[in-house]
């Protein structure tokens, strides 16, 4: 019913672009967007057994306890981006989220390529590709 009233205000030609450029453009969006989520999620998976690999048995207990506790405190911190909306409006507020995401992120990405190290079974597994 909303698309024949709006065809016949605005002309069947100009709903039907409208509609498609919307519709499509926000479909492939979203799908790029899931697209970009399971690619961290396999790198979620890989990260977290990077972490048990070469980790003693008797310190594998804290460090998944201490992957849990950083996902905990990071859960914990999506009301303040209520709070920042709310206080700053929806733009402003939205624009220190994207600053706050990348400056975290960047952070993130740096200490990972600073620290990271491959693991023993890491390397085993890689020289046995290289060599075949």
């Amino acid at each position: 019913m909303l698309g024949g009233s709006l065809a016949d205000r605005f002309g069947r030609k100009r709903v039907i672009m409208f509609f498609h450029v919307v519709g499509w453009t926000g479909h492939s969006g979203t799908l790029l967007a899931m697209i970009f989520r399971g690619l961290i999620s396999t790198c979620n998976c890989v990260l977290q057994t990077y972490m048990f690999e070469d980790t003693e048995a008797n310190r594998r207990a804290s460090v998944v306890r201490f992957i849990s506790i950083t996902s905990i405190v990071a859960s914990l911190l999506t009301p303040m981006a209520g709070g920042l909306i709310s206080l700053y409006s929806v733009e402003m507020g939205c624009r220190y989220i994207f600053l706050t995401s990348v400056v975290s992120n960047a952070i993130m990405f740096i200490t990972r390529q600073a620290f990271l190290r491959e693991s023993k079974i890491g390397e085993l597994l890689s020289s046995d590709i290289n060599v075949s």
